[in-house]
Protein backbone atom coordinates (compact mmCIF):
# COMPACT_ATOMS: atom_id res chain seq x y z
CA UNK A 1 0.00 0.00 0.00
CA UNK A 2 2.64 2.51 0.98
CA UNK A 3 4.17 1.91 -2.84
CA UNK A 4 1.23 2.58 -4.44
CA UNK A 5 0.58 5.68 -2.30
CA UNK A 6 3.53 7.33 -2.80
CA UNK A 7 3.92 6.02 -6.39
CA UNK A 8 0.03 8.04 -6.41
CA UNK A 9 1.44 11.19 -4.80
CA UNK A 10 3.89 12.12 -7.47
CA UNK A 11 1.64 11.30 -10.26
CA UNK A 12 -0.63 13.54 -9.07
CA UNK A 13 1.85 16.34 -8.02
CA UNK A 14 2.98 16.38 -11.56
CA UNK A 15 -0.45 16.45 -13.24
CA UNK A 16 -2.07 18.83 -10.90
CA UNK A 17 1.12 21.58 -10.45
CA UNK A 18 0.12 20.90 -6.52
CA UNK A 19 3.72 20.94 -3.98
CA UNK A 20 2.42 18.13 -1.81
CA UNK A 21 -0.32 15.48 -2.45
CA UNK A 22 0.54 12.89 0.14
CA UNK A 23 -1.66 9.89 0.76
CA UNK A 24 -1.38 7.70 3.80
CA UNK A 25 -3.58 3.94 5.15
CA UNK A 26 -3.52 2.98 8.88
CA UNK A 27 -4.86 -0.34 9.57
CA UNK A 28 -7.26 -0.35 11.97
CA UNK A 29 -6.07 -1.42 15.78
CA UNK A 30 -8.29 -4.06 15.80
CA UNK A 31 -8.99 -7.14 14.15
CA UNK A 32 -11.70 -6.69 11.23
CA UNK A 33 -11.58 -2.94 11.53
CA UNK A 34 -11.26 -1.13 8.31
CA UNK A 35 -7.84 1.22 7.04
CA UNK A 36 -8.23 4.66 7.78
CA UNK A 37 -7.04 6.68 4.40
CA UNK A 38 -5.84 10.74 5.07
CA UNK A 39 -5.42 12.71 1.55
CA UNK A 40 -3.64 15.82 1.84
CA UNK A 41 -3.13 18.32 -0.58
CA UNK A 42 -1.32 21.34 -0.17
CA UNK A 43 0.03 24.60 -2.20
CA UNK A 44 2.94 27.04 -1.76
CA UNK A 45 1.30 30.48 -1.68
CA UNK A 46 5.01 32.31 -1.62
CA UNK A 47 8.07 31.05 -0.71
CA UNK A 48 7.48 31.26 3.44
CA UNK A 49 3.66 30.66 2.89
CA UNK A 50 1.39 27.52 2.33
CA UNK A 51 -2.01 26.14 2.79
CA UNK A 52 -2.85 22.24 3.37
CA UNK A 53 -5.95 21.05 2.82
CA UNK A 54 -6.64 17.11 4.33
CA UNK A 55 -9.40 14.89 4.57
CA UNK A 56 -9.15 11.49 6.48
CA UNK A 57 -11.89 9.08 7.13
CA UNK A 58 -12.71 8.60 11.05
CA UNK A 59 -12.45 5.98 13.35
CA UNK A 60 -16.49 5.64 13.12
CA UNK A 61 -16.77 5.86 9.59
CA UNK A 62 -17.12 9.40 9.47
CA UNK A 63 -14.87 11.83 7.38
CA UNK A 64 -12.73 14.68 8.98
CA UNK A 65 -11.55 17.67 6.47
CA UNK A 66 -9.13 20.10 8.11
CA UNK A 67 -7.44 23.36 6.20
CA UNK A 68 -3.76 24.44 7.84
CA UNK A 69 -1.79 27.47 6.63
CA UNK A 70 1.84 27.63 7.63
CA UNK A 71 4.12 30.64 7.77
CA UNK A 72 7.41 30.23 7.61
CA UNK A 73 8.82 32.70 10.17
CA UNK A 74 12.86 32.13 10.07
CA UNK A 75 14.90 29.41 8.56
CA UNK A 76 14.07 26.91 11.64
CA UNK A 77 10.28 28.20 13.02
CA UNK A 78 7.52 27.28 11.22
CA UNK A 79 4.00 28.82 12.53
CA UNK A 80 0.86 26.98 11.73
CA UNK A 81 -2.99 27.22 12.32
CA UNK A 82 -5.84 24.79 11.68
CA UNK A 83 -9.39 24.16 11.90
CA UNK A 84 -11.21 21.33 11.60
CA UNK A 85 -15.06 19.93 10.62
CA UNK A 86 -15.42 18.97 13.52
CA UNK A 87 -15.12 22.19 15.17
CA UNK A 88 -11.70 21.82 16.57
CA UNK A 89 -8.88 24.80 16.15
CA UNK A 90 -5.38 25.42 17.26
CA UNK A 91 -2.45 26.19 16.09
CA UNK A 92 1.47 25.47 16.80
CA UNK A 93 5.31 26.71 16.37
CA UNK A 94 7.70 23.92 14.85
CA UNK A 95 11.22 24.49 15.62
CA UNK A 96 13.65 22.29 13.23
CA UNK A 97 17.23 21.76 14.48
CA UNK A 98 19.61 19.91 11.68
CA UNK A 99 22.77 18.22 12.88
CA UNK A 100 25.77 18.28 10.87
Amino acid sequence: QALLASTGSQYLEDKTGLDRVDIKTAEGELEGQSSNLKVTLGKDISRRLSTLYSIESGEEGGVVQRGTAEYKLLENILLMGFQDTEGVYGGGVEWNLKWR
